[in-house]
């Protein structure tokens, strides 16, 4: 009989080692390129803590947790400071940034001023000269919390520096997230590689440094699991519902949440009738305080100017409005093969892809439902929630490369989350 023997390095450590070297040369253009030896040796410490962690565990641990967090500071934060510097020195706000920090910044300044975000174009602001032709001058995507939280920030740091960059507030929560991604995985080993994919990820972190916003909605999954985890359902619901609130991503969060905690306490020994008849009805009203926060960011939008915010937020991304979102997928959805096979005549053109994502992304969700019913636990619903998005990404109007990121890193803590029973409440259960 052959034994199974513990893998001599860690996942952790194979998962650093191949996000770092990845990415060498990028970081060699973002900096300088004697960051790469200085990464190569970082990497062989390492390697070299992770092999003692069998004689030493707590030691190698806190190695590890010294290295990993050098890397992260030279991998994210120092490419995303010099942006934002190199920004701020050229006087020109729409240079050395994504166009997200632009219109989010702007549209701040629109709130302050009583006007709506996504009433005002952008015409006469900074995004003009990003690019001229950008839809996104007549429309703003983005869901509410994405713009508000920024405002007390962004009111500060202009009243007392002069100048701000919607990067300072993404790096805060960036740096913030860490530990928290840190504490829900399931054991050392997990939960370094937890911080290893979110931090190191090539489609997310390439993409933090120029101003995309997925750090928002990571932050708030990652305060709904910790807090789920603890048994604090309160908490866990609230931080729910500021994820539905800046993404609309999140929404496809919610089927599997509720189904959750229909499955806890006994739940999933019970027929899909019994399920839908009681426990869903009496899981969605557990759910109070996420619709409640999701109520409280969007219906004051709403009751302003229904026509503007349903343009944005609706008709904009799906191809319906005057200035439409881009067909566009970075290579990774079905609407690069739209584009090719010259089934529009131009990427801004309506094309139903919201009838192809309804009749792909509903039977993946029944399956993944299902499935999730038979095995319970917090890593199913996170992995059935990642697929499913998946399927909706694939098959949407644009499919890009932050998008991708967001659902491996979603993936990933379904693989490495602590496992407590999804639905108790009470007590601390937590895992660490």
């Amino acid at each position: 009989m052959i034994v199974p023997t513990p893998m001599l390095l860690g996942l952790d450590a194979l998962l650093v080692m191949f996000l770092v070297v990845a990415r060498m040369h990028w970081l060699a253009s973002e900096l300088l390129w004697s960051a790469m030896p200085a990464m190569a040796l970082a990497l062989v410490v390492y390697v070299a803590a992770d092999l003692s962690r069998a004689t030493a565990p707590a030691r190698a641990q806190r190695m590890k947790l010294w290295v990993l967090g050098a890397i992260i500071a030279t991998y994210v934060v120092g490419p995303m400071v010099r942006l934002i510097a190199l920004r701020h020195a050229s006087g020109k706000p729409w240079t050395w940034v994504h166009d997200n920090v632009i219109q989010m910044e702007e549209a701040v300044k629109f709130l302050l001023a009583g006007k709506n975000p996504y009433v005002e174009n952008y015409l006469n602001t900074p995004l003009i000269h990003w690019d001229p032709r950008n839809p996104a001058l007549y429309h703003s995507v983005n869901l509410p919390l994405q713009f508000l939280v920024a405002v007390p920030f962004q009111w500060l740091a202009t009243h007392t520096i002069g100048w701000f960059d919607l990067r300072m507030l993404y790096l805060a929560i960036f740096v913030a997230c860490c530990p928290l991604v840190y504490r829900l995985g399931r054991d050392r080993e997990g939960s370094l590689a937890l911080v290893a994919i979110f931090a190191l990820n090539p489609f997310f972190t390439s993409t933090l440094v120029e101003g995309r916003n997925d750090i928002v909605v990571m932050a708030c999954l990652v305060a709904t699991l910790y807090a789920w985890q603890r048994g604090r359902m309160t908490a866990a619901m609230i931080a729910l519902g500021l994820m539905c609130a800046s993404k609309h991503t999140a929404f496809v969060l919610l089927p599997f949440a509720v189904l959750a905690l229909a499955l806890g306490d006994g739940g999933a020994a019970e027929s899909w009738a019994t399920l839908l008849r009681r426990r869903v009805p009496a899981a969605l009203r557990r759910m109070w305080p996420a619709w409640v926060t999701i109520a409280i960011f969007f219906l004051p939008f709403v009751v302003w100017s229904p026509s503007g915010f349903f343009g944005s937020v609706i008709a904009y991304p799906f191809g319906t409005a005057a200035h439409s979102y881009p067909i566009r997928g970075d290579g990774y959805g079905i609407s690069d093969w739209i584009i090719l096979l010259g089934w529009v005549h131009s990427d801004m053109d309506y094309f139903p892809f919201a009838w192809i994502e309804l009749a792909v992304t509903l039977p993946t969700l029944v399956a993944l439902a299902a499935w999730q019913r038979r095995r319970p636990s917090l890593g199913t619903m996170l992995v059935a929630y990642s697929l499913t998005l998946f399927a909706a990404q694939f098959t949407s109007r644009y499919f890009n490369q932050n998008h991708f990121g967001f659902i491996l890193f979603v993936l990933a803590l379904g693989a490495l989350v602590a496992d407590v029973a999804p639905a108790r409440t009470g007590a601390d259960t937590s895992p660490r």
